[in-house]
């Protein structure tokens, strides 16, 4: 085969000069500058001189044209969520949302304008525990709950029973305050993440300035809301992930504003990670996560359970006060939420700033103290009602007065406050630092393909792909052949092709495969063993184990030999030479 690179073989025909100039951007040692190379200029230029410099210059990084002028998406707007008020109008406004939302897909087309406003007036399943409730006494919500069932397949039915219990989507007007305290803030634009997006009303309430200039990324893990969120902002550039916050892969110190309404509860999430705040209940997580994946000097803005900084022990705030300064927090009274999230519960936004390394603590807002007379109700006369040590020396960013209300559980300390909530948000955000955040110029990012992982690829094992050894991370293949050298590569194909041969022998034994396909199989299995052990040893030496020991099926690979550590010799697994799992029948 040909040395050359396509188009500048000398004994290749003369190419037709292109009609629009295409530029292809040269891999560089990252202290020159990258080249661009204007292939319609570079046609008569003469062939030893080209040849250098492709040689030279390789491998090619990228080929893109001149970008397209960015289209946004629409603008949320409170009208686009009018008239959403009783539990049947929300259910019936969620149903028309999916049978739209089926239907784009089944066509396989982008959404219109009216269908996204169609979309934008799903509301989730967190206020309507009724609609999962197949034998409810009123039969009206029992015919409901069997229509919703019937509309949605098994695994989409479960992952919206599934958010129950944290999925309140959030009040425009609060969106947009907190949009104020950002631009307040100094921030105008960047790489933006929302960890827990919904249906995307923090993406679709956002200032169009900011819009502009960002980057979103947006995580959501109910597959249904997911959906609806990629049908309405991925045309417009929002990186949409369905999937579990914890398990998305996400580069650490990359985005400049993390911003959203985390889940509330007392459970936790499924990360068996040693990460410091992997045990801490599901919001507390959420800003854990968050600080890792924020900057150093970026901003952290989210809507979480009062709990947060009043729970009795102070272990999250000394998490969250290690890796950040509070810009500020401002308590939002009872019923908030009462309108398109159907809750009472009682929230807090808080504004982070993650901490430059030479930054000292602060530690002002770690303890707890006691409700000044100025915050506490007139009809609340306990005197020493808890509350964090920084809204009793700042009770003007509380929103409301102070008492003591049932939760259904207990009576706790709750704000209480019946004026204009829109007015009294916007006064405490003017009250907050301005000019707190610092923009920084963010070099190009280079083209990423992203590659998507098999089916049943495990997380962490290694893969071949077009040649190059790739990671699976989340739903997707990293390329790692540059991070390795060539005796890795090497150890790591051959014990890839041993674990595939070894897999593939396993499901056919299960599958009730006959002998001829066993033998097949078998042969391939002991060829690829054979051939790896003779140049690279058996699998179980220092050598082979440092080279695969992450990978999941490693203790697979293990069994498949029974080692003498004395004499670092080994024997075939009884896999090599007949069957050895069976289906079981039952009578």
């Amino acid at each position: 085969p040909s040395l050359w690179l396509p188009g500048f073989d000398p004994a290749a025909p003369t190419l037709p000069r292109p009609v629009e100039q295409v530029c292809l951007t040269v891999s560089r040692e990252p202290a020159e500058p990258v080249e661009v190379i204007d292939v319609e200029n570079l046609i008569d230029v003469e062939q030893e001189q080209l040849v250098d410099t492709v040689r030279a210059n390789w491998r090619v990084v990228a080929t893109a044209t001149e970008a397209a002028p960015r289209i946004l998406w629409p603008q949320l707007i409170r009208a686009d969520l009018a008239h959403l008020t009783g539990p049947s109008t929300k259910f019936e406004a969620n149903l028309a949302t999916i049978t739209l939302l089926r239907q784009i897909e089944a066509e396989g087309r982008p959404a219109s304008t009216d269908e996204c406003q169609v979309l934008r007036r799903y509301t989730g399943w967190g206020g309507l525990p009724a609609s999962f409730n197949l034998e409810a006494a009123e039969s009206a919500w029992a015919e409901r709950s069997r229509r919703l069932q019937a509309m949605l397949n098994a695994e989409d039915y479960e992952s919206a029973r599934a958010s129950v219990n944290n999925s309140h989507y959030t009040e425009i007007p609060v969106i947009e305050g907190i949009w104020q305290a950002v631009e307040r803030f100094g921030f105008t634009g960047g790489r933006i993440l929302e960890p827990s997006a919904g249906i995307g009303h923090f993406i679709g309430a956002m200032p169009r300035n900011l819009a502009e200039r960002s980057s979103v990324t947006a995580v959501e893990i109910d597959r249904v809301s997911g959906r609806i969120l990629k049908a309405l902002y991925a045309p417009g550039g929002v990186d949409v992930r369905i999937s579990p916050f914890e398990k998305t892969p996400l580069p650490d110190h990359w985005f400049d504003l993390v911003i959203g309404n985390v889940p509330f509860g007392k459970y936790k999430v499924a990360d068996v990670s040693n990460r410091a705040y992997a045990r801490f209940s599901i919001h507390n997580y959420f800003f854990g996560r968050a600080l890792d994946l924020v900057r150093p000097g970026g901003l952290v803005c989210f809507i979480t359970s009062s709990h947060t900084m009043d729970a009795q022990y102070d272990a999250v705030r000394e998490h969250i006060a290690s890796q950040a300064h509070l810009l500020g927090a401002i308590r939002l009274p009872k019923g908030t939420f009462a309108g398109i999230a159907s809750t009472e519960v009682q929230t807090d936004i808080l504004f982070l700033r993650k901490r430059q390394r030479a930054e000292a603590v602060e530690a002002k807002w770690l303890k707890l103290g006691t409700v000044p007379d100025s915050l506490r109700h007139p009809q609340c006369y306990e005197r020493y009602l808890p509350i964090n040590a920084w809204y009793a020396e700042h009770p003007q960013f509380c929103i409301g007065r102070i008492r003591r209300e049932s939760n259904g559980y207990e009576e706790v300390p709750v704000a209480v406050f019946e004026g204009d909530l829109e007015a009294a948000l916007a006064e405490r955000i003017a009250l907050l630092p301005a000019g707190a955040y610092r923009p920084v110029a963010h070099k190009a990012a280079p083209l990423r393909v992203v590659v998507p992982a098999e089916a049943g690829a495990r997380p962490g094992s290694y893969r071949l792909h077009q040649g190059r050894v790739h990671r699976v991370e989340g739903s997707e293949m990293v390329d790692v052949h540059d991070q390795l050298n060539a005796t890795q590569r090497a150890r790591l194909t051959g014990l890839c092709a041993i674990r595939d041969h070894a897999r593939a022998l396993l499901d056919a034994q299960l599958a009730d495969e006959g002998d001829g396909r066993l033998g097949h199989l078998r042969a391939m299995l002991n060829g690829t063993y054979d051939r790896f052990v003779s140049r690279y040893g058996c699998l179980s030496t220092r050598a082979n184990a440092l080279a695969f020991r992450r990978d999941p099926d490693y203790p697979l690979l293990l069994s498949l030999e029974h080692y003498d550590e004395e004499a670092d010799t080994a024997r075939k697994a009884a896999l090599f030479t007949r069957r050895t799992l069976t289906r079981v029948v039952e009578p």
